[in-house]
């Protein structure tokens, strides 16, 4: 809660709760799902809330669509403060007019529809563990980007966080070339199939969607997924001369996804036609 009259600002002291772990299924795979199915209901508790549009501390939630669709039209000012491996990333974007395109239906076909966190990440997560060390409860730190938004952007923010920390487990360095970055790559998106499931089965069963509303989701969502990588890859080239490995890996695969959001669905995310319909 925020007063802006008396200018206090008032925070929720969380106790006894951990970071979650790496996410290494064989070291802790009862951990992890009972984590993932956590964070789905937690999310999907949110996009279910009803939300005023006032929020009672003299301000309005924003609903406006996320940066990164506008990525490949950058303001020009802005470029004189950017890294030359920044500069690069967008560059690459451009030069990819599906690409473009893409984004530009993902800013056209935004519908401020529900309230979204905006910035989920583990690093925004605490888990409550019970005496066996079995989650619980988790906790959703960090609001500050809450808004009117898509549910396809949390939901897609957390398949991003699957792959973002899979790959920075990689620790690519300058060193390894593009093809032993892509195998690498390749080897490690099929393991991370089974977390993509459990957690859209857990959000599914928690946001109680309807069949309509399902398959028009399952849609957006790849491409939403796509988008927050090319944002991961902006962001990791920050006071960078040349793109890290890591942020060209995932620029790389942003990009595939976004031109294929349909393979993408089913090989990077495993929720093909099938698995939707058996969910």
């Amino acid at each position: 809660h925020y007063d802006p009259q008396r200018s206090i600002l008032v925070l929720d002291l969380v106790t006894e709760a951990v970071h979650p772990l790496v996410l290494d299924d064989e070291a802790a795979p009862h951990y992890l799902a009972a984590m993932r199915r956590l964070v789905a209901s937690a999310l999907a508790e949110c996009h279910g809330l009803p939300v005023p549009r006032d929020i009672g501390i003299d301000a309005t939630l924003p609903d406006a669509a996320p940066w990164v669709f506008d990525f490949a039209r950058p303001a020009p000012a802005s470029l004189r403060e950017l890294a030359p491996a920044q500069l690069s990333v967008i560059q690459s974007v451009q030069s990819q007019p599906g690409v473009v395109a893409a984004l530009d239906r993902l800013r056209d076909e935004w519908r401020p529809s529900r309230l979204v966190h905006g910035d989920f990440k583990w690093n925004n997560v605490l888990v409550h563990l019970d005496s066996a060390g079995v989650p619980v409860r988790v906790v959703l730190l960090d609001w500050e980007m809450a808004q009117l938004g898509d549910p396809a952007w949390d939901v897609g923010a957390v398949m991003h966080a699957f792959i973002a920390e899979a790959v920075l487990g990689l620790e690519l360095t300058d060193g390894t070339s593009p093809e032993a970055a892509a195998e690498l790559l390749g080897d490690v998106l099929p393991r991370l199939l089974p977390a993509h499931r459990d957690f859209w089965n857990g959000y599914l069963g928690a946001a109680h969607l309807t069949d309509g509303e399902v398959e028009p989701f399952l849609h957006r969502l790849p491409l939403h997924v796509g988008a927050r990588l090319l944002k991961s890859a902006y962001e990791w080239s920050q006071a960078e001369v040349r793109m890290p490995r890591s942020a060209t890996a995932v620029l790389q695969l942003g990009i595939n996804m976004l031109l294929r959001p349909a393979a993408a669905r089913e090989v990077v995310l495993g929720l093909g036609m099938r698995d939707s319909a058996e969910a």
